[in-house]
């Protein structure tokens, strides 16, 4: 089962295009959504892919501090244990139907494609696992 959300952050990375062996585009890339300030800031990460079209076109536009806002489905969390603290973690992945360039860089620089919008449409089938 899976569940709507709508991020707004920075990317953390800049994303990485590969094709399925099915030959569908997928491309990923890292987010951070933080909430609150000062000494009550956290920030949570998230991994989000898009898929074909909408991979093939904003790969390339999908840099690292760009700020975005994602619409998709949450998938069920990956929970793993930090080999280096030992402390449980979870992961969460994000399968994107929408994403919205809002703003510059994190450094407030201006890209040139602020008001880009793109919506992807996925079936079930198309997902490969």
């Amino acid at each position: 089962m899976f569940g709507q959300i709508t991020l707004l952050g920075n990317v953390g990375s800049d994303a990485e295009m590969r094709y399925t062996p099915a030959g569908k585009a997928v491309s990923s890339f890292s987010l951070a959504v933080s909430n609150g300030y000062g000494e009550n800031k956290k920030t949570l990460w998230y991994r989000v892919s898009i898929w074909e079209k909408a991979a093939e076109n904003l790969t390339q536009y999908i840099t690292k501090g760009k700020t975005i806002l994602v619409v998709g489905d949450v998938n069920e969390p990956n929970i793993y244990q930090d080999k280096k603290s030992g402390e449980w973690k979870a992961s969460l992945q994000v399968t994107g139907r929408q994403v919205h360039f809002a703003g510059g860089n994190k450094d407030g620089a201006s890209g040139g494609g602020d008001r880009t919008a793109v919506s992807t449409e996925m079936h079930d089938e198309d997902i490969p696992f």
